[in-house]
């Protein structure tokens, strides 16, 4: 059903009623009557004919300038919500820490600019998939979804205007009031989409101050998207709220041809015929409409009309009636005039503090320290707030300091108190809550107790009004802003809201060049500690090449000797019976076990110790010489071989020689018991380039797998298969050089495979 019904102008008036002459005599009265009237009549209802057009004409006046003013001050509500989500999306892309920002820092903005702007109950972030990333609401507003659906969010990937883009009407949950969503699309540094800022504007404020707009008693203002969508209406109807008139003469017929206009048409929302016009605010798309009841539009017509019929009998009581009338409507203009203009000034003011408050973001922005911080605080409060004395002192409750961070004193202060001092001395206790509390305004120190030290200073220096407001960033309490005054009772309601908006732009910048001076003083430290680590490495470096210096020369020498004495023995034929030559067997044995354990210990040590030369080698080339060295010593049966392409590899070719003698050699000796060893060589590709080494011989137990890689790990006994359990360590400590790793999968008596990967060539 359509909003309006069309109903044409009526180019014709209604005709008043005849006021008849009397008869004085049956001949010349009537003749005298019929002159009158020839010459009355006609000039009466042209005269009222041009009253009703001019009627209908100042009606149209009225509506349109006052369509104007309303679409002048709907703008400008919309553009200080634009420049409100501009400055809180400048802020969030250009965080002090040049970090972004966690989700509860943003949201923390985001409750801050809520105080900014009374009028939005919802303010919400969300990144370029449509999903809410952060949000901010106020009287009980829920914060478990966004508040427009995600599609509505990805549809702005496609517009290339930063513009609003105003959103269907809503129901909040939680508080459940009526709100319209105001989306703006957040672009990068370059351009491209990376999400939306929403804020629902409260529909209340725009009924509480449309209904101030005296329109007579059936007259109405409406809100409409460019689309048809009813935003608001005033009287408010509930059930044509969020409804869409796309298909209303308006839209289909008056604004194709004219971005202004009016007409007159019966509402369907309440059956009054009314005089309206509207006026299209293109930035962002929408309509205001006005209506005045064609009845109070009419109204003085009416009266004109009942008033030019007696004018003809008594002409004083006609012009005191017109009188009247005329004073009653430049009332009714002037109050609409006053009402306007109001509204209008708060809106400049907003639009000022908020330009100023951008200022304020800017200029911290480029500020390094806490004092050049509080300094730029200072200079711009004083752009809203008056004073003569003013102070931004920081906390330091770790070490219980207070910080005067900048002063701005009167001329003839006799203020000396030092930069720095102790919380105690400055008058603040342990677990004084009284400094978190909200902003505390003194309209006369004269009379009010002074406290503190600062307090009697502020009096001797003259200052009579006095505001203090705590600097609270994330819960913390960082510091305090105090102002002074030598007039009394000069701080208001609104001077002290101002300096709280300032005051916290303050903390958060305080607080973030706090977190940067500990973050430096902490890398600082690090650099430090790295070099003292880097000094005890290089000590053990040495002490480990002392090490390997004392076994290579310490140790090995006497293993040689009793392997040598021993063999001496066995040569000469000692008379031994075959028990002491057993023992001597085993003494031999021993002593070459013990050299080839302290070989295998220095070759370990040394992949540690020895310089990583990577460069690019042919791994297939490398294996093809490994398996030839091995096959010269091999004396078991003879071993099918399987080995793929193993292609090019990034590594110390020299040690990933060694992995492959020590991996190769133990599939030879671990399958060298059965009557026909496999084995397997080949690649895959695993997040690098990984190569494995498989037989079919002993295998192992995976629940011992965790063992293998260890020094002097063993899963087999001595007697079964030789060696010294360091092969599989060493394998581990190159492979960990060469940023890779190594693993191993087994089942007894069905063999085992052994992985390991290097860095994936270029």
């Amino acid at each position: 059903m359509a909003f309006f019904q069309r109903k044409p102008f009526s180019d014709g008036a209604p005709c008043p009623a005849m006021v008849r002459p009397s008869w004085f005599s049956r001949f010349s009265v009537p003749l005298a009557a019929t002159a009158l009237a020839a010459l009355v009549v006609p000039f009466v209802l042209h005269g009222l004919w041009r009253s009703h057009a001019q009627a209908i004409a100042d009606g149209d006046l009225d509506t349109r300038n006052l369509a104007k003013v309303i679409a002048a001050h709907a703008e400008q509500g919309f553009k200080s919500i634009e420049l409100n989500l501009k400055t809180t999306d400048e802020v969030v892309r250009h965080w002090p820490t040049g970090e972004p920002p966690t989700e509860k820092q943003v949201a923390w903005l985001l409750s801050g600019r809520l105080r900014l702007n009374p009028n939005v109950r919802v303010l919400q972030v969300f990144d370029r998939n449509g999903n809410l990333k952060s949000h901010a609401g106020v009287d009980g507003v829920a914060s478990d979804q966004g508040i427009v659906a995600r599609n509505d969010i990805l549809q702005l990937r496609d517009a290339p205007t930063t513009s609003l883009v105003i959103g269907l009407p809503l129901r909040l949950s939680g508080s459940g009031a009526t709100a319209v969503p105001l989306l703006r699309r957040v672009n990068t540094e370059d351009g491209v989409f990376d999400g939306a800022m929403v804020a629902a504007l409260d529909i209340q404020f725009l009924q509480e101050f449309y209904s101030s707009v005296d329109t007579g008693a059936n007259g109405s203002i409406g809100i409409f998207r460019r689309d048809g969508t009813l935003l608001t209406r005033t009287p408010y109807v509930e059930k044509v709220v969020g409804a869409n008139y796309g298909g209303s003469p308006l839209f289909q017929q008056f604004l194709p041809k004219s971005q202004t206009g009016s007409f007159q048409l019966v509402s369907t929302a309440d059956g009054v015929s009314r005089l309206f016009s509207y006026a299209v605010v293109s930035d962002p798309g929408m309509v205001v409409v006005v209506g005045f009841d064609m009845a109070d539009v009419l109204l003085g017509w009416h009266e004109k009309t009942i008033i030019d019929v007696i004018a003809t009998l008594i002409f004083l009581v006609a012009l005191t009636i017109l009188a009247f009338a005329l004073k009653r409507e430049l009332r009714h203009r002037e109050a609409v005039t006053n009402n306007l203009a109001a509204a209008k000034e708060s809106l400049a003011e907003n639009l000022q503090r908020l330009i100023s408050l951008h200022a304020i973001d800017r200029a911290i922005l480029d500020a390094e320290s806490t004092h050049a911080i509080a300094a730029i605080g200072l200079q711009a409060v004083q752009t809203l707030v008056p004073y003569e004395w003013a102070a931004v002192i920081a906390f330091d409750f770790d070490v219980r300091r207070v910080e005067i961070l900048s002063l701005a004193l009167p001329e003839g202060s006799e203020f000396t108190r030092t930069a720095t001092m102790p919380m105690e001395e400055y008058g603040i206790g342990r677990g004084d809550a009284a400094w978190h509390a909200d902003a505390t305004v003194i309209g006369n120190l004269a009379a009010a107790p002074r406290e503190s030290w600062m307090l009697e200073a502020l009096y001797l220096d003259g200052m009579r009004s006095y505001i203090r407001v705590p600097l609270l960033a994330e819960g913390s309490l960082v510091g305090v802003m105090k102002l002074g005054s030598r007039e009394h009772d000069i701080y208001t309601e609104s001077h002290k809201e101002q300096a709280d908006s300032v005051a916290s732009q303050l903390a958060i910048a305080i607080y973030q060049a706090n977190l940067r001076k500990k973050l430096l003083q902490q890398a600082a430290e690090l650099e430090e500690r790295v070099l003292e680590r880097t000094a005890q490495l290089e000590n053990a470096n040495r002490e480990l090449e002392a090490f390997s210096y004392s076994i290579s020369h310490d140790l090995r020498a006497p293993a040689r000797h009793i392997s040598a004495f021993a063999s001496l023995l066995v040569e000469d034929n000692v008379a031994l019976d075959s028990v002491h030559m057993g023992y001597l067997g085993r003494i031999q044995k021993a002593a070459n076990r013990m050299g080839q354990l302290i070989d295998d210990l220095l070759a370990l040590a040394k992949t540690s110790a020895v310089p990583l030369e990577r460069e690019l080698f042919d791994m297939s080339a490398l294996m093809a010489d490994v398996v030839e060295e091995l096959m010269q010593r091999h004396s078991g049966p003879a071993v099918e071989w399987k080995i793929d392409s193993l292609g090019m590899a990034s590594g110390d070719p020299a040690l990933v020689r060694v992995v492959l003698l020590n991996l190769v050699s133990n599939a030879l000796k671990y399958s060298g018991r059965i009557a026909s060893p496999v084995v397997e060589i080949g690649r895959f590709t695993d997040g690098g380039r990984a190569f494995y080494i498989r037989d079919n011989g002993a295998g192992f137990d995976m629940k011992y797998a965790n063992k293998l890689f260890g020094v002097f790990s063993r899963l087999h006994r001595e007697n079964e298969f030789p060696g010294t359990g360091i092969g599989l360590a060493t394998v581990q400590r190159i492979i960990d050089r060469h940023g890779g790793r190594v693993w191993a999968e087994g089942e007894p008596d069905r063999g085992a495979t052994f992985f390991f990967t290097l860095e994936e060539t270029k």
